[in-house]
């Protein structure tokens, strides 16, 4: 539960999203949780929806196709090569 609230806190919000009781269903899930759902749930961010996404968070979004850094400086060049499945990048 730690990492969880490690999250920034607009990931946090996404992922309660998804889910209708919140402390039920977030108490179901595994240890890995932390690590794999960004893989599961984020295939595109839209304008300023995480202005705070540092580089090792947007390394993990391997299957992100669709990203909008509009309100985002922080992202470098060295986590975007890593984005394979990229198509649409708005900077």
């Amino acid at each position: 539960m730690q990492k969880f609230r490690e999250l920034p806190e607009d990931t946090i919000k996404v992922i309660l999203s998804f889910t209708i009781n919140k402390v039920f269903d977030l108490s179901q899930v595994c240890k890995y949780f932390n690590t794999h759902i960004f893989n599961l749930r984020i295939r595109e961010i839209k304008y300023n929806q995480f202005p705070k996404m540092k580089d090792e968070h947007l390394e993990k979004l391997v299957s992100l196709t669709s990203l909008d850094l509009s309100y985002n400086n922080c992202i470098t060049n060295s986590a975007l090569e890593k984005l394979t499945n990229l198509a649409s990048l708005i900077k």
